[in-house]
């Protein structure tokens, strides 16, 4: 990867000491830095498992859903894998621009975009309700629909203070193929 870096920023460099204007070349590669961020979301993922940041892509699929995520996901019809995409808002929150001559900005600016992106830890406060379904999972219910401790006949108990572990999920990442297609891309409108 470090090699593809070393091309790319050679290529910018010459750009810049050749006065060539980088700025269309930099438009087209910013299209394509948003193709291949949404193929990390039809793909579940495309990461080295390792790293967090862009230069971190690989073929590694999102760490999978937490059992207790996987129930009400079950319950609820949704696809039964980490997709980071259940009503695009992640997706729609990522934004690239073009910045100065020679660089291009990435941005998300969903409010759990940092947590899913690197993976960390929430301090819950507890006091969620909830009820013990089958197979001793824990069904979550609305604190609007607990009335004197009893939901349809079922005792509810509430959650004390706990922490939860959110993975790793990152989605702002390029494959060393995606950096590589970016390097021919501008070395091609750099010979024109």
């Amino acid at each position: 990867m470090n090699d593809i870096i070393k091309q790319l920023n050679a290529i910018v460099r010459d750009f810049s000491a050749k006065k060539k204007n980088i700025g269309p070349a930099l438009d087209t590669a910013r299209s394509m830095i948003e193709v291949f961020l949404s193929k990390n979301f039809s793909n579940y993922g495309r990461w080295d498992g390792s790293g967090t940041n862009i230069f971190s892509g690989g073929s590694q699929r999102w760490k999978p859903l937490a059992k207790s995520t996987k129930a009400k996901y079950n319950s609820l019809g949704y696809e039964l894998v980490a997709t980071l995409n259940r009503n695009g808002a992640l997706l729609n929150s990522i934004g690239t621009q073009v910045y100065g001559k020679s660089g291009i900005i990435i941005t998300a600016n969903s409010p759990y975009a940092q947590i899913h992106q690197e993976g960390g830890t929430i301090n819950h406060p507890g006091g969620t309700p909830y009820i013990t379904v089958a197979e001793g999972l824990a069904r979550f219910i609305s604190k609007k629909k607990v009335k004197n401790d009893k939901y349809k006949g079922q005792k509810v108990k509430y959650t004390k203070p706990h922490k939860i572990k959110i993975p790793a999920r990152p989605f702002i990442t390029l494959t060393p193929e995606d950096f590589q297609q970016l390097v021919d891309f501008i070395s091609d409108f750099q010979i024109k």
